[in-house]
């Protein structure tokens, strides 16, 4: 199996490759990181036309692989997977998707970490579009991604902690961490009495259930 893996920043590289590796071991990985999508996004607020169509490009890059399946890792671009997935011949899907319906699903407020300004909004907005009446709080951590870009994981992790704590302590039984680059703080709050939800497990096994289930279609 060829899953083919688009990135706005290499920090999202490792974590996604070892989750990956973990559910499917026999796994190709095949990683296109294109970190102009995420600089141009960031310096705008907004993700521009030009933008759009770069990520466009990078996604077509990903088809040309030959690769099986593709996931789309950068939060900010998932919204539009649904839109360009028409034009792809391969079994497409936004990291955060998955995660995003287990949170809609429990049905509490949902407390939402991010580490980058545009991803802690785009996720809550996906979240309002599958449920406007769930009650949600953003946190925004920038100092997490400085730590991270300067390869301080536990400092990041720790941030990330603090950040869930604090939405805990306002009532918030559900979180996410927008960000997949966020997962290894998931494990600083096992023992906490609040949920704590990440992009990996359920990005990586909804990616290998659509290529598994496209092959035995293509068998009939």
């Amino acid at each position: 199996m060829k899953i083919a893996v688009i990135h706005a920043t290499m920090i999202a590289v490792e974590p996604l490759e070892n989750g990956i590796k973990e559910i499917y071991p026999t796994a190709q990985v095949f990683n296109f990181v294109n970190d102009s999508l995420l600089k141009n996004s960031n310096s705008v607020g907004w993700i521009s036309t030009e933008d759009k169509v770069n990520f466009f490009k990078t996604v077509l890059s990903a088809v040309d692989s030959g690769a099986d399946g593709i996931i789309v890792a950068c939060s900010i671009y998932c919204p539009l997977v649904s839109r360009i997935r028409e034009f792809v011949k391969v079994p497409i899907v936004a990291i955060d998707q998955p995660m995003i319906l287990k949170a809609v699903d429990l049905g509490k407020p949902i407390g939402i970490v991010a580490t980058t300004e545009l991803s802690g909004p785009t996720t809550e907005k996906q979240i309002k579009a599958l449920d406007a009446s769930i009650h949600t709080e953003v946190i925004l951590a920038p100092e997490g991604m400085v730590a991270l870009k300067s390869g301080d994981r536990t400092r990041h992790d720790e941030i990330i902690k603090n950040a869930c704590l604090e939405l805990s302590q306002k009532g918030f039984e559900t979180i996410v961490l927008s960000q997949l680059s966020m997962a290894s703080a998931e494990k600083k709050l096992r023992s906490y009495d609040f949920t704590v939800l990440t992009s990996i497990n359920e990005g990586v096994r909804a990616v290998i259930n659509a290529i598994e289930n496209r092959k035995d279609a293509l068998d009939v």
